[in-house]
């Protein structure tokens, strides 16, 4: 049997009682109740405390307060007492919390804890490095006693190896889903699961995402200023639900930009003039295209690949014909200067 009271305000903190009963199949009888406060203190920092006595055969108290305060970057303060009979044990703790993707994560704990005539003193240290590949973790522990020093040492490394979208990936730990995000071929752009980052895309324009939860809508964004101005992109987020322990390949396709300008003029009795205000047909993978030319016959096109292309159009009621021959080169911009056409039939 369990019952359960809670009372809480925005000032006051809150409040809860629990009580629960068992009884046994041989007939002993246990009785928890426990008290627990909480209080927001200010913007950064709060209280907790739990009183809980448990009653059975012998009666037993135990009592804890803690404080917490937020120091930033995801980094926590905190500081707690605890007693339960004969043990008293006090603590003091940063610590910071690993990201969810690349960097650092670690914890320095202070403690001491006193029984009886005896208080033993421990300091213990933990970092956790989440790299691109792999997880590495380290801990000390060392507890100061009347008996002596004692020292415990702990490292270990974990990773992962998947396949999806014809690309192998080594990673942190898989434990679920997993996926390969691609951004074209674009390096460095930043990559988020949820909200939190998880790296940036390789010299392929990829990433590893070794977290995917299976069954659940997984938010996958990109940042879009680390895309270089020369290319466009239809769609920054996404997405994706992947059945159980499966890989999942997500794809922003970008388009790059290259803008081409030039202008077109026609020679007509052996002087050269612009071709203002016209309608310039011309052929591209045997498919017609079309383009007006503005003032002084100036005009501009977009993302058409390198090659020689046969271009025409309506002079004085005559066809002036000319090819058009774009160069191969990574330019955002390519200038063609004057385009002439001199065949007129």
């Amino acid at each position: 049997m369990k019952r359960l009271k809670g009372y809480g305000t925005k000032d006051l903190g809150s409040l809860s009682v629990d009580f629960a009963t068992t009884r046994k199949f041989e007939g002993d009888k246990r009785d928890v109740f426990t008290a627990t406060y909480s209080r927001t203190l200010m913007k950064d920092a709060s209280i907790f405390a739990t009183f809980r006595r448990i009653r059975e055969t012998e009666s037993a108290n135990e009592f804890f307060v803690g404080i917490t305060y937020y120091l930033g970057k995801d980094t926590f303060l905190s500081a707690g007492y605890q007693k339960s009979e004969d043990v008293k044990t006090e603590t003091l703790q940063v610590q910071k919390n690993p990201p969810f993707g690349e960097g650092f994560g670690y914890r320095m704990l202070l403690e001491r804890t006193s029984l009886l005539d005896d208080t033993t003193y421990t300091i213990n240290p933990y970092l956790q490095y989440n790299s691109k590949y792999a997880i590495f973790t380290g801990e000390y522990k060392e507890d100061h006693s009347k008996e002596g020093l004692s020292e415990t040492y702990q490292f270990s490394a974990s990773g992962g190896i998947a396949y999806v979208g014809n690309t192998i990936g080594l990673s942190r730990p898989i434990n679920d889903s997993f996926g390969v995000v691609r951004v074209g071929d674009v390096e460095g752009v930043r990559v988020y699961q949820n909200n939190q980052e998880i790296g940036r895309t390789n010299k392929s324009g990829k990433v590893f995402l070794p977290n995917l939860l299976s069954y659940y809508d997984n938010l996958i964004s990109i940042n879009d200023k680390d895309i270089p101005v020369d290319y466009s992109i239809a769609e920054t987020i996404k997405y994706v639900t992947p059945p159980l322990r499966s890989g999942s390949l997500v794809e922003f396709e970008l388009t790059k930009i290259q803008a081409i300008t030039g202008w077109l003029r026609i020679r007509v009795d052996g002087q050269v003039r612009p071709v203002e205000f016209h309608e310039v047909r011309m052929i591209i993978d045997e498919k017609e295209f079309t383009f007006i030319t503005g003032r002084d016959g100036e005009f501009y096109l977009e993302n058409i690949k390198p090659g020689r292309y046969k271009a025409s159009f309506k002079y004085m009621e005559k066809t002036c014909c000319f090819d058009i021959m774009i160069p191969e080169t990574d330019e955002m911009i390519i200038d063609l200067k004057e385009v002439v056409c001199e065949t007129i039939r």
